[in-house]
């Protein structure tokens, strides 16, 4: 909701109305009920829901406010911001990016259990285990017993889909990546190129340059297949291995083109011309039959700024007015920002204009739709996280989080 109103009292006045009527959106057209909704009258900054979806975690400046995402009750406060929840959601790291530490903190209890200097890459999934960055360094922590386990060169991080290996990356962004054995630190491989992405097997790495995109043997390190398209851009290879989407982008990049190549044998399969653009990693659906981007020129959103194709021929399928997406799990329905006005210029204006809808990939049909900006998943898909802010100005608004069972709508699908 926007406060077109300057004067402090008036927008107090009608914030005041705000909360006293029903709230807008509180049920969606089909009925999904919503678990639990609460009100935080301040902004928030980040707002992330633990991966089992027990706890949801704001920030708010340099604080962290820790609730309980069943009954909306407010646990705890902790140090720091930038939220990280371990996978089985007994942990949390925060982040004081003033002297550049992260604390680990017990989510049950608030207990600071470990303060490193660095900044969190992720947990192991039981927690015990953390994965720092500091001084050009990739360290692994014992969370419980605060030892330094493992130690290698280089910068951010990736773990392989089996976890067994851990790339970094050297100095140079386009320079070489270093596989490491996960378990023992060893050095397996060096590769030319930055890190683009392992294949959903891990069997694969996926490395690239200003022009050339190379897929190498992940265990061997024998190059399997090599492009030299001559095209700056951003590729990414399909979950199943077998594709790769380079984006080249122009200096305009409304005149951007995707280029859909074979992995096996480098034969160019098609082009997707005429502006478009991803903004992450999953232009390919989870089962590598679908793909998805942007497209740029448009009049209005009904003219679909979101396409989705078939991932083998290239046949455009849906035309959507919906903007920045996430694959749910199982990959049949995606999440995504549709604006509540019809004007393109606005998308982007101000998050009050904005909502969240789920849309079944296959037919393109909308099956819910709910005010808010969408913050997350729970990890098995069943619960999300969406948050709506009221007010002006961050000095003035409040947010509502409000957390929604899927499964209901999967019962009526």
């Amino acid at each position: 909701m926007q406060t077109p109103y300057s004067l402090l009292s008036l927008l107090l006045i009608c914030l005041f109305m705000f909360l006293n009527t029903p709230m807008r959106g509180a049920e969606p057209p089909n009925g999904v009920p919503h678990v639990v909704e609460f009100n935080i009258p301040h902004f928030v900054g980040h707002c992330l829901l633990s991966s089992d979806g027990k706890k949801i975690a704001t920030t708010n400046k340099d604080e962290t406010q820790i609730w309980d995402a069943e009954s909306g009750k407010e646990l705890f406060k902790l140090e720091g911001g930038f939220p990280c929840f371990s996978p089985n959601g007994k942990r949390i790291a925060t982040l004081d990016d003033d002297v550049g530490s992260t604390q680990i903190w017990d989510a049950e209890s608030g207990k600071e259990l470990l303060k490193l200097k660095g900044f969190c890459v992720e947990f192991f999934p039981d927690g015990k285990q953390i994965v720092m960055s500091h001084d050009g360094m990739i360290q692994f922590w014992d969370v419980e017993s605060g030892k330094k386990l493992l130690e290698m060169e280089g910068f951010v991080s990736t773990f392989s889909p089996d976890r067994r290996k851990i790339v970094t990356r050297d100095g140079g962004w386009h320079d070489s990546i270093q596989v490491w054995d996960a378990e023992s630190g060893e050095a397996l491989l060096k590769l030319k190129g930055a890190f683009a992405g392992f294949s959903a097997d891990g069997k694969k790495i996926l490395t690239e340059d200003e022009n050339t995109l190379w897929i190498w043997d992940a265990e061997s390190g024998t190059e399997v297949q090599r492009f030299d398209d001559g095209k700056d851009g951003t590729r990414h290879l399909s979950p199943d291995g077998k594709k790769v989407a380079a984006l080249t982008t122009p200096a305009d990049v409304r005149d951007s083109v995707i280029r859909i190549w074979d992995a096996e044998t480098g034969k160019k399969l098609f082009e997707l011309k005429g502006g478009y653009e991803w903004w992450h990693d999953d232009i390919f659906s989870p089962d590598s039959k679908k793909i998805i981007a942007f497209h740029y020129r448009i009049e209005k959103l009904e003219d679909g700024l979101l396409r989705i194709w078939e991932a083998e021929t290239g046949k455009e399928l849906h035309k959507l007015a919906a903007g920045h997406w996430f694959f749910l799990p199982g990959g049949k329905t995606i999440a995504t920002m549709v604006p509540d006005t019809r004007l393109v210029d606005e998308f982007n204006a101000t998050l009050q204009n904005i909502a969240t809808a789920i849309l079944d990939v296959e037919s393109g049909k909308e099956l819910l739709k709910m005010r808010g900006v969408l913050q997350g998943f729970s990890s098995d898909g069943k619960k999300m996280v969406v948050m709506e802010v009221v007010g002006s100005a961050p000095e003035d608004v409040s947010c509502f989080v409000r957390i929604w069972d899927l499964t209901a709508m999967e019962k009526q699908e």
